[in-house]
């Protein structure tokens, strides 16, 4: 999951990097004609992209088993395993080892630097209630709710003086407060002061400066993250100032420029968190005093230029984004290659975990090598071993040997689908002796197991809550989540005429699962994978012992976390 989401971020952070040259680009050129204003909000959709593309998911398609379910007969041919014995993954990749440390390293740094801004800006809240005296009465609070009320802003403003700060400045996202530095100001500063500060109040601006630290916080290896926080400082203050002395004539601009001056000159450059310090930027006040001097403001048609460039910015990083987190492959934990086969009566070491120990292996060309076999897992199961070593198992039923051929590879689209046995049968009235783990032809899917079930006159049971095996067979889809534990009930069915269930699955993806069989009375675990095992049509589960009266779920679960649902399609026969 972490190294999934930290490709995620890298991929969108390489595109918002272009995002950002194209824009900064688009702001040099056209930035005086389209204004101040539109130079800071055209940043918004951008970050939001940064913030929520690598997080949100993208839907997992469902409908590809469906479709199987559906139109069974248009099943494509199952992939065959390679001379490992590995069979392709198209939809989900290995995690390369240094994936990890590098996704870790990166979440630390990233809640590192949150935690920063975090903890200065709890400092400086803290700073004003302790060292501050609210002014809850008096000249600077009266004068605040003429400001506020000719702004027309309805939230109540606290109000502090405090020696804890500097220069004056807005905090608080949710319950604003104005503090004033231990200062004495005029009846004029003050007024400008309110109303510089009421204007960030009312546009929000703490939190846009908020998405902006946290998109930094995320993006923190990209530098294009650290511009846009850079740029939006500079230009809230600018369309702040631009904002105040819209309406003021030129001698009221050269009190308002003064009023910023006297307040830069009392600030000592202290440490401040997410806040909007009036007084604030030594280096961009040449900047803030020109803008205000030149009283220019955007055109009518520049305006609509602007709002249309913007939206049309907003669309593209939305696509560029989506784009890029799609790009992004599903990574899993690289799933353990199935054993070669093993010559008969010579026990492979490297069983999967489904193979139960004593049972009996399937047939190979090969001629099987003369080697002593180990001891038992049990007394109980010796005689079994000693049978299958002595004559090993026919994938074809002795009663019809001519009537049943099993072919060495998968059918071909659009060709004959061949006559296989699917299932491990009883073998001279042994109703216990089945292997748990029956493996089938190499290449045989759902396709080729659905007709070799109709060829022994079952149908498909889709009207019954309750599917007789000895008539039928059953084929449903399973989306279970990717967390540990994780269930569903795939088939409700009852045994064959034999006691016996039998599960294949097909899967997109290369989890482990546990494949349960339960009473449907009382809830009691009547058959159960030895251990997980991964969907492969090609490997029949087989639960044997069943009553042939009783009705019983087939319950799929999930055997690990992964960061997508895991669905496929499952064939009970």
């Amino acid at each position: 999951m972490l190294q999934t989401l930290f490709l995620r971020c890298c991929a969108v952070s390489l595109a918002g990097a272009g995002a950002v040259l194209a824009l900064g680009l688009l702001q040099l050129t056209a930035g005086r004609t389209l204004g101040v204003k539109w130079q800071y909000y055209s940043w918004l959709p951008l970050l939001l992209v940064l913030l929520a593309a690598p997080l949100l998911p993208l839907p997992s398609p469902p409908a590809e088993g469906a479709a199987r379910a559906l139109l069974p007969s248009t099943l494509p041919a199952p992939a065959v395993p390679d001379a490992a014995g590995v069979l392709p993954q198209a939809h989900a990749a290995a995690a390369p080892d240094w994936l990890l440390p590098a996704g870790v390293l990166w979440a630390a740094v990233a809640a590192l630097l949150l935690l920063r801004n975090v903890l200065a800006y709890r400092d400086v809240l803290r700073g004003v209630t302790r060292c501050g005296v609210p002014l809850a009465d008096g000249p600077e609070r009266e004068l605040l709710d003429r400001c506020r009320a000719a702004q027309g802003v309805r939230r109540r403003i606290r109000l502090y003086r405090s020696a804890s700060v500097d220069t004056p400045l807005l905090a608080g996202m949710f319950r604003p407060v104005i503090v004033l530095p231990d200062t004495t100001f005029s009846a004029r500063d003050l007024r400008f002061i309110f109303a510089h500060e009421l204007t960030h109040c009312r546009r929000h601006d703490l939190a846009y400066k908020w998405l902006a630290v946290l998109a930094c916080s995320l993006h923190w290896f990209n530098p294009a993250a650290h511009f846009i926080l850079r740029r939006l400082n500079l230009l809230c203050e600018l369309s702040c100032d631009q904002s105040v002395a819209a309406h003021f004539d030129a001698a009221e601009r050269r009190q308002y420029m003064q009023t910023i001056l006297r307040t830069l000159s009392a600030s000592i450059g202290c440490r401040r968190a997410v806040t909007t310090a009036m007084g604030a930027g030594r280096r961009a006040i040449e900047k803030r005093l020109t803008l205000i001097q030149q009283n220019r403001y955007p055109r009518r048609g520049a305006r609509v230029i602007g709002t249309l460039l913007t939206a049309v910015f907003a669309a593209g990083s939305i696509c560029l984004g989506v784009t890029a987190r799609a790009a992004v492959p599903v990574l899993s934990v690289p799933a353990r290659p199935a054993p070669a086969a093993a010559p008969s009566g010579q026990p492979d070491e490297s069983e999967p975990p489904l193979q139960a120990s004593g049972l009996p292996a399937p047939p190979v060309s090969a001629q099987p090598e003369q080697t002593e076999a180990p001891a038992p897992a049990s007394a109980a199961s010796a005689p079994a071993r000693q049978a299958a070593s002595a004559a090993p198992l026919q994938l074809e039923p002795p009663s019809e040997p001519a009537a049943q051929p099993a072919p060495e590879a998968a059918p071909q689209a659009g060709g004959a689908i061949p006559t296989v046995q699917t299932k491990y049968l009883p073998q001279d009235g042994e109703r216990g002796n089945y292997a748990a783990n029956f493996p089938l032809k190499p290449g045989v899917g759902l396709e080729t197991i659905r007709v070799n079930a109709e060829r022994d006159g079952r149908t498909a049971h889709t009207d019954s809550p309750a599917a007789d095996l000895s008539r039928s067979y059953q084929i449903a889809d399973y989306a279970v989540d990717g967390q540990t534990g994780a269930q569903q009930t795939v088939a409700t069915v009852t045994p064959d005429e034999n006691g016996l269930v039998t599960v294949y699955l097909d899967s997109e993806y290369a989890d482990w699962l546990y494949v349960n069989v339960v009473d449907a009375e009382t809830g009691a675990v009547s058959g159960q994978t030895p251990g997980a095992v991964n969907a492969d049509p090609s490997l029949a589960l087989s639960f044997p012992g069943l009553d042939t009266g009783k009705t019983y779920d087939v319950v799929i679960q999930s055997s690990n976390d992964t960061d997508h649902t895991i669905t496929g399609t499952a064939i009970v026969y």
